[in-house]
């Protein structure tokens, strides 16, 4: 959120933080085995110019944050997480209105 207060006018910013949960069942080990999960989210970002038609094509980047439980997990993502976060920050301070979206 403060990287959307400071960010230059020429970009629009959408943001959705998603909570998940669930299970998923692994059976291509040697015993099958059930992963379940709560509290998991998702943060999505969306910049697109703040004026003019809706981007055809966006660039989209990915990064995750996991790790076992009781483990800061700075290794398994958390270092990617902050550079994604970093380079969010710098495009949004850009004063270029991109000519394709990021997500």
């Amino acid at each position: 959120e403060n990287i959307i207060a400071e960010a230059n006018p020429v970009h629009k910013f959408e943001l959705e933080v998603q909570q998940q949960r669930g299970s998923m069942l692994f059976d291509y080990i040697s015993y099958p085995m059930t992963s379940a999960y709560q509290g998991v989210q998702n943060v999505l970002v969306k910049i697109t110019p703040a004026s003019g038609p809706e981007p055809q094509h966006y660039l989209m980047l990915s990064s995750h944050f996991d790790s076992v439980a009781q483990s800061p997990g700075a290794g398994d993502d958390g270092t990617m997480t902050v550079v994604m976060l970093e380079v969010l920050r710098q495009l949004s301070l850009d004063s270029t209105a991109y000519q394709h979206g990021v997500v």
